[in-house]
């Protein structure tokens, strides 16, 4: 959920951390809701800002600016488990991780939704097995990439339970409001690995 907030001054606005002081209105963060949000302007007036003339932005804009902030908390997230060392980057990282570490300890692995199909089924094949992994398909490359410092990158892991709960977090966020990718249960793995390949898929390039 996304949290909004209406400020002293009587500007909307998002309550990305959920910290914010004051009242404050839940939202499924989807494009779709946050614009239908807005055309509730009354609502706002009455539940969070009695008293207060309120400022809104347009649809246009408020989106703009969650993509951005989305982003960047994403990227933070990113950083924050990178300097904890708690980052793995590509396969190769990924399965050493997983080999090192405990059964029980939560892993939370991100694939690229643009990832070619061979390094996709290589990626499903080692998390299938692990109780404890939350696996998360979502948004391509370069913005993985950009979140972690690098032109592109394809997989990402998170080890221990601290810094993959906010990343998990962040990145459902990101899903609902882009509409790309996925949280995938262990249904859904064996369902993508027995699915037969189609000619419009990836070509075979990482």
């Amino acid at each position: 959920m996304l949290r909004f907030v209406v400020d002293p001054v009587g500007r909307l606005t998002e309550d990305l951390n959920g910290k914010l002081p004051g009242r404050g209105i839940h939202v499924l963060p989807t494009r779709a809701n946050i614009t239908a949000l807005l055309k509730r302007r009354g609502l706002f007036a009455k539940l969070l800002a009695p008293g207060v003339e309120l400022q809104t932005p347009t649809a246009e804009e408020l989106l703009t600016r969650l993509e951005t902030a989305l982003l960047r908390r994403l990227s933070d997230g990113v950083g924050l488990a990178k300097r904890a060392g708690a980052l793995r980057l590509g396969l190769r990282e990924l399965e050493e991780a997983l080999t090192a570490s405990s059964p029980t300890q939560p892993v939370l692995t991100l694939l690229a939704a643009d990832t070619a199909r061979h390094t996709r089924e290589k990626w499903l094949r080692l998390v299938r097995h692990w109780p404890q992994s939350i696996r998360l398909e979502a948004s391509d490359r370069l913005t993985v990439g950009a979140a972690c410092g690098r032109a592109e990158v394809a997989v990402i892991a998170v080890i221990g339970a601290g810094p993959a709960r906010r990343i998990e977090a962040d990145v459902t966020r990101w899903i609902l409001f882009s509409g790309v990718g996925a949280v995938l249960d262990d249904e859904a793995v064996e369902a993508a690995l027995q699915a037969p390949r189609s000619e419009a898929s990836l070509p075979e390039t990482d």
